[in-house]
């Protein structure tokens, strides 16, 4: 376990390439340049944060809305832009907008005067948190750049997926991670710094040591209050952008296939 976690922390190259493809500007504009993948045991908020960052909800089959739980892989975008004025304070200089949003625009904070610059165009996987769907979740991992691994504060830390989420990760050389503690709005102070602490533990005890563990952000937020959600936001946006090879093979990772409904129809 200690070994696929820390190999989470590996960096890794690409055989053969030879110059990184920049993150453009206008590449930005038009298309995510970061997966983030949403993981954690069942029921503990992922879609919901999901919800919250993109206005979009991942849950959309009759099965899921029946069962209120994510059971595909779901997707869904969302740009963060940053307030250019140095008196704007921090993490209120930071807002997320839909994926459709261009060009900037002013600073919704009252008096501010700055005007909002895009940083960050994020893709993010949706992943569901139950056990026998176990094989789902590490479909959307071939994917991910980065994640954020979901703890409800209600639920003790860590839970069967937590953990194997987290491994998942790990095997994947997904290196970069955020923590969010879910849903304290559910629970009284003592419980809160309690589930921070369980946190704090499990990850020292993954990573080897509270020192490496202390680098990970853990982040208390209410999803359906919105509460925190902009101190997300600012996490977000320092995740860093992998470098893509313009002169690397394409590789196409197929992670979900969708029914057509259309039978005998040729390919060309």
């Amino acid at each position: 376990m200690e070994r696929s976690i820390m190999q989470a922390t590996q960096s890794f190259t690409r055989a053969g390439a030879k110059s990184a493809l920049r993150e453009d500007r206008d590449i930005l504009e038009l298309q995510p340049t970061l997966n983030v993948g949403a993981i954690g045991h069942v029921a503990h908020g992922k879609s919901t944060i999901v919800k919250t960052l993109t206005g979009t909800q991942t849950a959309k089959s009759t099965e899921e809305l029946k069962k209120n739980m994510t059971i595909k892989l779901g997707y869904a975008n969302v740009k963060i832009y940053e307030c250019d004025s140095p008196e704007c304070p921090r993490p209120e200089r930071f807002e997320a907008a839909p994926s459709d949003t261009r060009g900037t625009f002013p600073c919704a904070r009252f008096g501010c005067g700055g005007t909002m610059h895009l940083v960050r165009h994020i893709s993010i996987v949706d992943c569901p948190g139950h056990e026998v769907l176990m094989q789902t979740m590490l479909n959307g991992a071939a994917v991910m750049d980065a994640a954020m691994l979901v703890v409800a504060a209600d639920r003790p830390c860590p839970e069967p997926q937590t953990l194997e989420h987290l491994a998942a990760i790990g095997l994947m050389g997904c290196k970069d991670l955020v923590v969010v503690q879910n849903k304290i709005d559910l629970v009284n102070e003592l419980r809160a710094v309690e589930s921070y602490e369980e946190i704090r533990s499990f990850m020292a005890t993954c990573m080897g040591s509270r020192e490496r563990a202390a680098a990970v952000p853990v982040i208390p937020c209410a999803a359906i209050s919105e509460y925190n959600m902009d101190v997300l936001l600012e996490h977000l946006a320092k995740l860093p952008v992998p470098p893509r090879y313009e002169d690397a093979a394409p590789q196409m990772i197929i992670i979900r296939s969708f029914d057509v409904n259309h039978p005998g129809t040729e390919i060309d």
